[in-house]
Formats: structure tokens, C-alpha cells, sequence
């Protein structure tokens, strides 16, 4: 950030970016906001990724159906198992999704 002030091209780049409604005047400030997608992180504070309409449907699923095994995610999703599998270890990694009981008969739990 502070190398973009430097050569003076900070507040050019930003109204490109974005339109003036970011932007609130006040009397002593410039208060400026950005909008942004939510995202997760780990507890690295990494971000994985963001909360999208993929994301968001696959939790969805998950759910409408919390006994579903990564085979039938996969099929009721569209995705692969290896897919389904890597998603759900982010998920659970991000704090999303939690496991209860055994690996047979357990059930999946959106927090």
C-alpha cells in the first residue's frame, strides 16, 4: 500500500476500480468503503477462499441432507469425490463444517 501512495497513483487507481459511492464526507473526514466478498480463513488467518454460489450450494446440500456420504454429495452436487473431499477439508479447516459421530453413520453440521 504505502508504495502505490508514494508514486501518487493510489486514488487514480481506486476510482477506476470503483465509483464514488464508496466514498462519505464528513466535515473533519473521507471515510472511504470498500466492498468486498466474504471470505473464510483458517486458523492461520490464510484465506482459502471466498463464499460463493459454488460454496454456498454445496453447503446447502449438505444441509438438506446431513447424513449424505461424499459419494452422494458428489452425485447431488455435480462434483467428484475427490472434489467433495477436498471441499469438505477446507470447510472443516475454516470452522464451516463439523463431523458428529462415527464415519458410517455420522452427520455433517453447517455452523
Amino acid at each position: 500500500m504505502e508504495l502505490a501512495e508514494h508514486i501518487g497513483s493510489g486514488m487514480s487507481r481506486i476510482l477506476k476500480a470503483y465509483d464514488r459511492s464508496i466514498f462519505e464526507l464528513t466535515p473533519s473526514f473521507t471515510i472511504v468503503t470498500f466492498p468486498f466478498e466474504k471470505a473464510f480463513i483458517l486458523s492461520n488467518d490464510k484465506i482459502i477462499g471466498k463464499i460463493n454460489e459454488k460454496i454456498k450450494t454445496t453447503l446447502d446440500v449438505i444441509k438438506d441432507n446431513p447424513a449424505a456420504t461424499i459419494a452422494a454429495l458428489a452425485e447431488m452436487t455435480g462434483k467428484s469425490q475427490s472434489t467433495i473431499s477436498r471441499e469438505l477439508k477446507e470447510y472443516k479447516a475454516a470452522g464451516l463444517l463439523r463431523h458428529e459421530g462415527a464415519r458410517k453413520n455420522g452427520r455433517w453440521v453447517v455452523e
